[in-house]
């Protein structure tokens, strides 16, 4: 039996906290890679 890796499917979006960043755009689209680089910055 093989194993398929897969990325979580639920980030975090906590106050200067996120598992993602601005550069997973193609995993998380547009927004949500945003949203993850401005949680990271700490903005609410």
């Amino acid at each position: 039996m093989s194993q398929v890796l897969q990325h979580p499917r639920v980030f975090t979006f906590v106050k200067g906290e996120s598992k993602g960043d601005g550069s997973m755009k193609s995993l998380l689209g547009g927004k949500g890679a945003n949203l993850c680089q401005m949680a990271r910055n700490g903005v609410n």
